[in-house]
């Protein structure tokens, strides 16, 4: 723009140059004329230059600067125009980052502000994918009436953009869990149902009477008993796997991924909005562990973490829970969120379910062959709820992905 500016100007003067010689040498009203005009043209040409749009003022407004994935921001900006120069066209123009894209009211405005006062532009955008993104300032591009010059600022600072992994509601984490007859032994309880229905699972002996859901039952012709959340008196450990080694071998890794950090949101979303006490702890390319505690703001960080987080280290999740194992809180239920389900992981699980409850939700989008029946079966026989997780939204319904579609809970007693 400048350099265009710039040949502007110098071939501007240089006809006015030409067009006084010519009235010094010939005279008459033609040539004077031709001066006149290419001396009022130049000089609108310099004035246009300088004023480039310095009386504009432009202010962005944001409906919020985090946002899970699949939301929708919605996107204020007010224009003011002063001063007595007119403007006689402005182009405003959002530049959008990769995972932000615009929904309504596009990302291009045309104006005639020709008199001063104040516009509102409006237009949303949706986050695609989760991230960290940056909304540059808004672009601003104005010019002459003869198309000549074109005069481009950037009004206002960058806005940085938080996308969390998309959310959804969380209903597997409630029920019982049936153990073999000679699997079962004494623990100390360390966790009670609620009196919130989560959903409806299989009858299993033991159910009493006033648990069967009825109108199941009678639908599907079987008996069916109610499902109430578990609420554990140690709290909760959510595990999420962030390894390099857990995704570089799947045939859909970067879902699988995704997916993995959808799951954890929501149950970290889950546990704020019940204030329960929590922890998030993540293996990647460092051990992280964050208190969530039951507070917006912990849970706001731990949502943080996981819109930047990647796969990376070099340990494996075997290895990682047996240091779970060794840390994890006295009658603290865990729920793993990992697809490396193998019989090594299984066997150091077996003697924690004996004391914790556990629920593993395995990451298995469409695309993934996810775990073999044998090594789901394994974990089961190990004391461990499992349930295959396709998309978020499978985390709503209780009989939905899970080995015996049978939620977690604590061991019987």
């Amino acid at each position: 723009m400048r350099r265009r500016n710039l040949a502007v100007w110098t071939i501007g003067a240089l006809l006015v140059a030409a067009a006084f010689v010519l009235t010094r040498i010939q005279g008459g009203f033609i040539p004077w004329f031709v001066f006149d005009f290419a001396l009022v043209a130049w000089l609108y040409e310099l004035v246009v230059w300088w004023h480039g749009g310095r009386g504009v003022v432009i202010e962005r407004r944001l409906s919020s600067v985090r946002v899970a994935a699949g939301s929708v921001l919605d996107v204020a900006i007010r224009l003011t125009r002063r001063g007595l120069w007119p403007a006689l066209w402005l182009r405003i123009r959002e530049e959008m980052p990769e995972g932000l894209r615009p929904e309504a009211g596009g990302d291009e405005w045309w104006l005639f502000p020709w008199r001063p006062g104040e516009h509102e532009l409006r237009h949303r955008l949706r986050a695609e994918r989760r991230g960290v993104y940056e909304l540059p300032p808004v672009r601003m591009e104005t010019g002459d009436m003869f198309g000549l010059q074109r005069t481009v600022r950037q009004s206002g600072d960058p806005v940085k953009i938080i996308v969390h992994p998309a959310i959804a509601p969380v209903r597997v984490l409630g029920g019982e869990r049936r153990l073999p007859a000679d699997a079962r032994q004494q623990t100390v309880r360390r966790a009670e149902e609620s009196t919130e229905l989560a959903g409806v699972r299989e009858w299993s002996p033991g159910d009493r009477l006033g648990r069967v859901h009825w109108p199941t039952t009678a639908r599907m012709a079987q008996l069916h008993s109610k499902a109430f959340e578990l609420q554990s008196m140690g709290g909760w450990v959510f595990v999420a796997d962030a390894l390099q080694a857990s995704y570089a071998a799947r045939p859909v890794g970067d879902a699988t991924f995704e997916l993995t950090m959808s799951i954890t949101a929501s149950l970290i979303a889950h546990a704020a909005q019940r204030k329960w006490p929590a922890q998030l702890w993540m293996a990647g390319d460092r051990w992280r562990e964050l208190p969530l505690a039951g507070s917006p703001a912990l849970a706001l960080e731990a949502l943080d973490l996981l819109a930047m987080a990647a796969p990376g280290g070099s340990g494996r999740w075997a290895t990682q829970l047996q240091r779970l194992a060794r840390r994890i809180p006295a009658g603290a239920a865990v729920v793993l969120v990992s697809p490396q389900v193998t019989k090594e992981a299984a066997s150091v699980l077996s003697a924690l379910a004996a004391r914790h409850p556990l629920l593993w939700l395995v990451p298995s989008p469409h695309g993934d062959a996810g775990p073999s029946p044998s090594e789901l079966a394994t974990l089961a026989e190990a004391g461990v709820g499992v349930r295959v997780i396709r998309r978020p939204q499978d985390l709503a319904y209780p009989g939905r992905g899970g080995l015996g579609r049978e939620p977690l809970a604590t061991v019987r007693t």
